[in-house]
């Protein structure tokens, strides 16, 4: 500051207020004890030199690690507190000292079940952003379904929503695959895109696109020809009824 007449404004109150606010509040509370006690024997405001010297004391304080005030014990911090007093307080400390074998808890990636995080899957990255927000969709808790429907089957041809595309313009698509889960229920498909470019003589000219999309997202128009899962309350009568 001495070579630099420019950086005495550094000693003005209104400057240091600045400089001060951006500490910790238990800082700057002794700070402004330090000086009122400069005040009362100065009678006036300290220099830049003085709030330099503070902060090299309370930064040596705070990383000596006997005398730091953030060292304490974590006995003594749960002590007298139920560990159930709220579900979802987060656990403090190593989770691996919970453990009776010392092992820490595994994540395993809810798409390809190895041990890792969702977003470091190579699987989930290499998709694009449309299917990782289709996959991450699947995963959302949905109203349970109160009766019994037909599966889709391959060769359905069906409309696939977009959210934000108006319906007249979604995409026609066919049934290619039918994933059947555990239960026997359909909910994932395997869709061949329509695609209106085509030659002459109705072949296309390029390479089909298949995705993958949860049933949620489809809407049937047309069933395959092979469907027998009509119900008969549903036919067109052939008399009057007795």
């Amino acid at each position: 500051m001495e070579k630099i007449s420019s950086l005495m404004v550094l000693d003005d109150d209104q400057e240091n207020h600045k400089l001060a606010s951006k500490l910790p509040r238990w800082t700057l509370v002794r700070w402004e004890r330090r000086v009122y006690d400069w005040k009362e024997k100065n009678h006036n405001f300290p220099p830049f030199s003085e709030f330099v010297k503070y902060l090299v004391t309370e930064s040596n304080i705070a990383c000596d690690p006997v005398i730091s005030r953030f060292k304490e014990d974590d006995s003594k911090k749960a002590k007298g507190r139920p560990r159930n007093i709220l579900a979802t307080r987060s656990e403090e400390g190593d989770q691996s000292k919970e453990r009776p074998n010392g092992e820490a808890k595994q994540t395993t990636c809810i798409l390809c079940n190895r041990p890792h995080e969702l977003n470091s899957c190579q699987s989930f990255c290499a998709k694009d952003i449309i299917d990782r927000k289709e996959f991450l969709y699947s995963l959302q808790q949905r109203q349970k379904w109160v009766r019994l429907r037909r599966n889709m089957q391959p060769g359905d041809i069906v409309l696939m929503s977009e959210g934000n595309v108006p319906r007249n313009c979604w995409r026609m698509a066919r049934i290619e695959e039918a994933y059947t889960d555990e239960d026997g229920f359909v909910r994932k498909v395997k869709l061949v895109m329509s695609d209106p470019s085509l030659n002459r003589k109705g072949e296309r000219i390029r390479a089909k696109s298949v995705l993958e999309r949860p049933i949620q997202k489809l809407v049937l128009l047309l069933k395959c020809n092979g469907d027998q899962s009509e119900n008969e309350d549903k036919r067109f009568p052939d008399g009057e009824p007795n």
